[in-house]
């Protein structure tokens, strides 16, 4: 019992040398004509991508330099905030000399007084 032998409808075709895919090939007669639209489309996807990552390079140029004026921006604020406290406490020790400065202008008013009052009566 044996099976019947059935032909293949393929050719099997032994090559003595390997095929060249690096050279383009004709055309076949039965193949479908290149589509004009894939070109557009390659050609559209390539600015795209170049449009990208140009974009993408002004970005990341732009957040560095933002980056390095909030460095510079938090060292400004940390200097102003060292300049208020020491003008803070600055005003508190003058506001304090202020006060016993006055004290001791009211002090010496009252004793020239008493004196102006005892200078006429010894005078007399």
């Amino acid at each position: 019992v044996g099976f019947p032998k059935v032909l293949s409808p393929f050719k099997t075709e032994i090559k003595s040398e390997p095929e060249d895919l690096s050279m383009s090939k004709k055309k076949k007669p039965n193949s479908p004509p290149p589509w004009p639209g894939v070109e557009a489309i390659i050609e559209s996807y390539k600015k795209f991508s170049a449009d990208y990552e140009q974009e993408k390079s002004i970005l990341i140029e732009r957040q560095s330099r933002f980056q390095q004026e909030i460095v510079t921006r938090r060292g400004q604020v940390d200097n102003l905030s060292t300049r208020l406290s020491s003008l803070a406490r600055l005003h508190k020790t003058l506001v304090g000399n202020h006060a016993h400065t006055q004290q001791n202008l009211e002090g010496l008013r009252s004793q020239l007084l008493a004196i102006s009052k005892l200078a006429p009566a010894t005078t007399k």
